[in-house]
């Protein structure tokens, strides 16, 4: 029968009215696991970590031990009530919230177990986990890891670099507060991030929601791009969310490879080459529409390579250069007549048309080249032949040849 009951909004374990003895892997430990299997409970934060139990010899286990995780505690409201074996808060505290004079004696076993930094650095996995909705934060294990993650990037960043970890992963929006340079950014649970022009020289993104003002090249990869100014550096297999003007950072190297429009319908993502300074744009498989607007310095080079896509330029292109390949439809491109364009790899017909005219092509050779010979043809060619032309070895011409030759040399005798 059970002795507490579950609130996952409040995180709280309460027990029943008449309950006088818990045992804490049993009424709280087990019973917690069954409650997160019922509905939709899981989505709650955990409430428990455990080590021990292992087996120490024929007949003897080591004690087991049980943390209470963000912020859970077990109420006690008006009993007095006897909980054994090893229950502590996992932040330090008490895991008790007792009322109504209520009363516990919270037995614990006598072996108690220290985790060195070893250990420690297991439960992080190599990463530092963030959550910004997590209700405590601290720089101290166990914050950081996945079951006590912290809630603002500076405590990431203090326990990164106490114990050597550069990535950070990330749950909910987090506008960057100070600079992220050469730290690695991964997305947790719907991950978002806005530069907020924070330094990022050498940063990676990974699969996670980027927006606002970047500072610094950097690595974008399997990213969703929203609106950007100050773009700089390398984007892969990312996604161009938005018909917004994402802008390219002065004089710098943008390379997208891979990368493909979101944009439903005739719009097209846009990118405002405004900034020049003699920006370097190397578009490499692209796939979906893009605008080009207002480059206006002459040492502006853009190269763009699509997989199938609409080209969309205006009168606001004053200056640059762009070199356009691949399959692309070039009927909106109408820049200023000082642009150089060139569009001597860029297949701008339907595929569909292509393909036809290939295939009629290939039916009027077909239908140019004669008859291959008949049966009968090719066997009077071949017996008409002089004897002397039939020199290929084992033949049966060549067979025929050669007894011809022995009878004629028999009836010389």
């Amino acid at each position: 029968m059970a002795k507490v009951s579950f609130d996952g909004v409040a995180r709280q374990m309460n027990v029943l009215p008449g309950v006088t003895e818990i045992d804490v892997e049993i009424d709280l430990y087990s019973d917690w696991k069954e409650w997160m299997l019922l509905a939709d409970n899981a989505k709650y934060a955990p409430a428990f970590r455990t080590f021990g139990g292992d087996q120490t010899s024929t007949s003897q286990f080591a004690p087991k031990y049980f943390f209470l995780l963000n912020g859970w505690k077990v109420v006690v409201d008006g009993e007095t009530v006897v909980v054994q074996l090893n229950l502590y808060a996992d932040d330090g505290s008490s895991p008790f919230l007792v009322m109504n004079s209520g009363a516990v004696s919270n037995r614990n076993s006598d072996a108690s177990i220290v985790k060195d930094l070893l250990e420690e650095s297991l439960d992080y996995a190599g990463r530092i986990h963030l959550d910004v909705s997590a209700p405590s934060t601290g720089v101290g294990y166990p914050f950081g890891t996945i079951a006590q993650p912290v809630n603002n990037l500076s405590d990431a960043e203090t326990i990164g670099a106490e114990r050597n970890i550069r990535d950070i992963a990330v749950a909910g929006h987090l506008a960057l507060p100070c600079p992220v340079e050469h730290w690695n950014f991964f997305n947790w649970r719907e991950g978002s991030l806005d530069l907020n022009g924070m330094p990022a020289t050498g940063a990676t993104f990974n699969d996670i929601i980027i927006r606002g003002v970047q500072n610094g090249p950097a690595r974008f990869t399997g990213c969703q791009l929203y609106k950007m100014d100050n773009m700089e550096g390398i984007f892969t297999s990312c996604l161009i969310m938005e018909v917004e003007e994402y802008k390219i950072a002065a004089g710098v190297l943008v390379v997208m490879n891979d990368c493909r429009s979101a944009v439903a319908g005739p719009r097209s993502a846009c990118l405002d080459l405004e900034h020049g300074g003699g920006i370097d744009l190397s578009m490499r498989a692209y796939s979906g529409g893009i605008e080009f607007i207002r480059s206006t310095d002459a040492n502006n080079d853009t190269t763009c390579e699509f997989v199938a896509g609409k080209i969309t330029m205006d009168a606001s292109n004053t200056l640059g250069h762009f070199s356009f390949r691949g399959v692309a439809d070039d009927s909106a491109m109408l820049p200023g007549p000082n642009v150089e364009i060139d569009i001597g790899g860029l297949m701008n017909r339907d595929i569909e048309t292509v393909l036809l005219a290939l295939v009629n092509e290939l039916h009027v050779l077909i239908e140019s080249q004669e008859a291959p010979p008949t049966a009968a043809e090719v066997s009077d060619v071949v017996w008409d032949e002089d004897l002397s032309s039939h020199s290929l070895s084992n033949s049966a011409a060549e067979q025929i040849k050669n007894l011809l030759t022995t009878a004629r040399f028999l009836a010389l005798k």
